[in-house]
């Protein structure tokens, strides 16, 4: 079995393949269409006649089977295959109406043949015109001396009349005789144009001139083909033998029409080779990408986060239904999975990174757990579908209360301190990562505010204890964003007293290095104007 990269070469191979192909016959056709187009029949007094008819110089794959033509004597002789082969002469060909102009081999100037056989022609090739009339000759008929004309009939003379149906009638005393043998032969029906009474006598001496004169016959040899389309394009209409259907010959030198359906070839091949290219690339990405979900969850065993399928994230949000709110990555949607629990979909639009990083930053977010943080329950990486599945929180999430406008009201310093020395805890073995300008700069203005020791006017709103629970949290969040975890404390060292609490030092992804300072764990050190 081909692996998908294997089958994509073979099919990008099979469609240069099929351009060149189509390159080659359409090019290394000039010779044949030379030798079409300059070599004609000529014979007697019928010039220059081309497809579909081949024959004497002219070669068959200029020609259409069922139109060889032979001159013998300045006469052009076609040969029309039907039951048994029977000659004719081509009196006339009309390349417009595509029609010729016949007469039997064996009746011209001649009505007593060797043999009797009726007119047969291939029916999938011609047909008789409507300007067609039948002569029935009747051969063999006794008494002899009753008819207008004798024949030799198996070495004995025995008479022969001849009748017209519709036209004239050449005996009156038909069912007086008794024949052996009749031919129809078809003849113009102008040739009888005198007769202005249908029944009227004709002699045989009108006959014979009849049987000069011949028959028409319309031809049909893929007619839309060659002279609409081919001969429309300026190519010469021609026949493949081997693969028994008419070909085109086109001229060295594209014309205007072939040029476009070049351009328009190479165009198809160029966009399917580069689309093969794109599936290509897309199939080594879900390849990379499938290997690191694995090896997550791998990794993780039992442990690792439920992943759902877009489908199913569809389902537990009934379609995205009920949007909760819009964040600078996507929405969040409220959802209910299977067991009645209702979760918050937050559904990735702005992806940024590859696969990989979704699946790193899926693994750091299955690592925090506490009872202040809500749960992360699972998470889609489907193609471009990316989502995250948490438990829903009627109240809002933990930052409506750290950040609101009553936030002391609300939770109270002891609960916000509690919450920070959990998360350091919950942080001690987790990755540090940096994403954001404003994570940059938000720390190196804090150690400047103690550097510079400045006052906190909070207007009676703190007392010293509260203060003094103000600073822890500035320690503690300080000792949070430290990124070496060997730096990052125990949690007991942070719950003692603000004097045995010491400045963390300045973490090296926040700020360049720089000189030692002391810095006073004094409350009365604040930020002042920033409301922390």
């Amino acid at each position: 079995m081909h692996s998908p990269s294997q089958s994509s070469f073979f099919s990008i191979f099979s469609i240069f393949f099929i351009l060149n192909h189509l390159q080659k016959s359409s090019w290394a056709q000039t010779d044949e269409y030379q030798t079409c187009n300059t070599e004609k029949i000529q014979c007697g007094d019928l010039k220059d006649i081309g497809y579909p008819f081949y024959g004497e110089n002219r070669p068959e794959y200029c020609g259409h089977p069922g139109f060889e033509l032979n001159c013998n004597d300045d006469h052009l002789e076609i040969s029309i295959m039907s039951q048994m082969s029977q000659k004719f002469y081509v009196i006339d060909i009309n390349d417009t109406s595509h029609t010729l102009t016949l007469a039997r081999e064996d009746y011209y100037y001649n009505y007593c043949p060797s043999t009797f056989i009726n007119t047969t022609i291939n029916l999938a090739l011609f047909n008789y015109t409507q300007t067609d009339a039948n002569i029935t000759f009747h051969y063999g008929c006794s008494p002899a001396n009753l008819c207008p004309f004798q024949c030799t009939v198996n070495g004995e003379a025995a008479g022969g009349y001849f009748s017209i149906p519709n036209i004239a009638s050449g005996f009156d005393d038909s069912q007086a005789v008794k024949c052996t043998h009749a031919v129809i032969v078809p003849v113009y029906r102008s040739a009888f144009a005198h007769n202005e009474e249908p029944g009227q006598n004709v002699d045989i001496t009108t006959v014979s001139r009849a049987l000069e004169y011949g028959f028409g016959l319309e031809w049909y040899a893929e007619n839309e083909f060659c002279y609409d389309e081919c001969h429309g394009k300026l190519g010469e209409c021609g026949y493949n033998w081997d693969e028994n259907k008419p070909v085109c010959y086109y001229p060295e030198g594209p014309t205007k029409t072939r040029k476009m359906i070049m351009i328009a070839a190479a165009s198809v091949v160029g966009v399917a080779v580069l689309l093969m290219a794109l599936v290509l690339i897309r199939k080594a990405t879900r390849t990379r990408d499938t290997q690191n979900i694995e090896a997550f969850l791998k990794d993780h065993g039992s442990l690792a986060p439920k992943r759902y399928t877009y489908k199913s994230i569809q389902k537990m949000t009934n379609n995205f239904r009920d949007k909760l709110g819009e964040g600078g990555y996507g929405g969040v949607y409220k959802g209910k999975l299977s067991d009645g629990r209702l979760v918050a979909v937050k559904l990735l639009k702005k992806l940024t990174g590859n696969g990989e990083d979704f699946i790193n930053e899926v693994a750091s977010i299955s690592r925090t757990n506490h009872v202040n943080i809500v749960t992360f329950l699972g998470y889609c990486f489907q193609g471009g579908k990316r989502a995250l599945v948490f438990e829903f929180m009627p109240n809002g999430s933990l930052d409506k209360f750290i950040h609101g406008k009553d936030t002391y009201q609300l939770l109270g310093l002891e609960m916000l301190f509690q919450i920070a020395i959990d998360m350091v805890g919950c942080r001690e073995n987790a990755k540090t990562e940096i994403s954001s300008s404003s994570q940059l700069y938000f720390p190196n203005w804090i150690y400047k505010k103690l550097e510079q020791g400045e006052e906190r006017d909070n207007n009676g709103i703190l007392n010293h204890e509260e203060q003094e629970l103000m600073m822890k949290m500035i320690i503690v969040s300080l000792w949070c964003i430290q990124t070496n975890p060997a730096n990052r404390p125990p949690v007991e060292m942070l719950e003692g007293n603000l004097e045995s609490l010491q400045i963390p030092p300045v973490p090296s992804l926040y700020s360049p290095p720089r000189s030692e300072h002391h810095f006073s764990a004094s409350p009365e050190v604040s930020l002042s104007g920033h409301g922390l």
